[in-house]
């Protein structure tokens, strides 16, 4: 049984990385894995659920089948392992994010769902859901596999919070860089 107010995070770290050069999941900023910088800024007392075809060394880790199905494939995978009810859906490669739980926490209410907007668009991979509406949006959709993350909050009433710049995504090696030294996956 959950506790009323439990969150649990689906961490996306799966992909190709194309952009990057590398699986974002493993490439090293300062030394440490990107996997493990964004699960540090996770609250310990979160249950985390990984989702990667890469052998993290963590568990729970999920991948859809077959693997690179896209976001939304991800997260459907890592849903039967989620028992709280709030789960967050965030990403590898915005390892800051996770410093938005509170604030996205703060604004749910009896909203579907909370996403971040950059200002220019809003991040359905930088979000917090109540669990059952998370599985009735993907419940709706016709497929689940290679299609993009905002078509969830088509099907949900999302409350729309600005972010204060923790979302940002890094997306290639340079934009990483300025978190500190970038080196390949070992």
């Amino acid at each position: 049984m959950s506790c009323p107010d439990s969150l649990s995070v689906i961490l996306l770290a799966g992909g190709k990385g194309e952009r990057m050069g590398y699986d974002k999941a493993l490439i090293r900023v300062n030394g440490t894995r990107l996997f493990d910088v964004t699960r540090a800024n996770i609250p310990s007392h979160h249950a985390v659920i990984a989702v990667s075809p890469q052998d993290l060394d963590y568990e729970p880790t999920v991948c859809e089948q077959p693997p690179f199905g896209g976001p939304v494939a991800g997260i459907a995978a890592a849903l039967p392992l989620v028992s709280s009810e709030l789960v967050a859906v965030l990403t590898v490669d915005a390892p800051a994010a996770p410093s938005l739980l509170p604030q996205m926490r703060a604004q749910l209410g009896n909203h579907d769902a909370v996403a971040i907007s950059d200002g220019s668009h809003v991040n359905a991979l930088c979000s917090l859901w109540h669990t059952t509406a998370l599985r009735a949006a993907i419940d709706t959709l016709p497929q689940i596999r290679n299609i993009a993350a905002r078509c969830l909050l088509n099907h949900a009433d999302v409350h729309v919070l600005a972010g204060d710049g923790s979302e940002r995504d890094y997306d290639t090696r340079a934009e990483l860089s300025q978190l500190g030294r970038v080196s390949p996956e070992d």
